[in-house]
């Protein structure tokens, strides 16, 4: 059982500002200062400290707040179950970002209900930012991503490692075997809106080679993966992708890989919670269990 004064810390640290998480808590802006107090005193720091008149956490408190935020998190899920572990509730409430969301969830819903017919599940397919957001607000369990996160803030395990591609239209002309990065220049690029996963590892290699997005000759923003592969089907441009995208046009011949010179790339889809979780290795499992490592895992009682 959380101490209550750890409800009064979270809220601060959500607003910054004492009269704010008062107002939230429904108590007096004193006793929220009392209750801050009270922490600081019991582990001896600072826990937050002013530049100006902006408030702002020390290391310590932030520290704190990503061991409070877990346990927070940790005794919504106890309880719950101990509640309703006696009617034998399971659930999955769980976070994936958009290329998962399309390409690869599907799969993991069908493993689970074919095993649990009658797990509680809610997905939430946003952004790699919203997700890590709505995982910090204890608003998911955890969370599916594709994209870069701050693995310092959290526990992860690899879901799987997929390659990232490059594709045009199987009508295309026929490019060099192995194709020059330089050779697609000359044509539109279809890609993803800035913050994407698949456009950073783009810009990524770019970067690293010495060139951008804008050496292409023209670039078509497109904030949806089935609409770019529709685009590079119709040969108005070329594309870059999980191969795990692609896997039904390629398999179709509609669209054809582009074997570009030195470019091998992978990329992992991790599995994220909070870190210092006491659940962690029950979502080490289900994270197996899900990718289709493990067999079998109990949803509700395990996690």
């Amino acid at each position: 059982m959380l101490d209550f004064r750890i409800n009064t810390f979270l809220p601060v640290c959500q607003y910054m500002n004492y009269t704010r998480a008062a107002e939230a808590l429904n108590i007096t802006q004193p006793a929220v200062s009392q209750h801050i107090h009270f922490i600081e005193q019991d582990y001896g720091v600072r826990l937050f400290e002013f530049h100006g008149k902006k408030m702002e956490l020390t290391p310590e408190g932030t520290a704190l707040l990503h061991a409070a935020s877990a346990m927070k998190h940790d005794d919504c899920i106890l309880r719950e179950h101990l509640k309703s572990s006696h009617l034998h509730i399971r659930s999955l409430n769980f976070g994936a970002t958009l290329t998962i969301g399309e390409f690869v969830v599907s799969g993991i819903l069908s493993r689970c209900l074919e095993q649990y017919p009658k797990a509680k599940i809610r997905v939430s397919v946003d952004n790699t930012q919203s997700l890590l957001r709505q995982l910090d607000n204890n608003d998911l369990d955890f969370a599916l991503i594709e994209g870069y996160f701050p693995k310092e803030n959290y526990d992860y395990a690899v879901y799987s490692t997929e390659r990232f591609i490059a594709v045009q239209s199987a009508d295309a002309e026929t490019l060099p075997v192995p194709c020059p990065i330089e050779v697609l220049f000359s044509k539109p690029l279809l890609i993803r809106e800035p913050g994407s996963g698949s456009r950073n590892i783009l810009e990524q290699y770019l970067k690293l080679n010495n060139y951008a997005i804008t050496d292409f000759s023209k670039i078509i923003e497109v904030n949806n993966v089935n609409a770019l592969k529709e685009m590079a089907e119709k040969n108005c441009g070329v594309t870059f992708l999980y191969e795990v995208a692609a896997g039904r046009e390629l398999a179709g011949e509609t669209l054809r890989e582009i074997p570009i010179q030195g470019f091998d790339i992978t990329h992992d889809f991790a599995f994220i919670w909070k870190k210092g979780s006491i659940f962690s290795k029950n979502y080490r499992a289900l994270s197996a269990f899900m990718s289709g490592k493990n067999e079998r895992v109990v949803l509700g009682t395990e996690l």
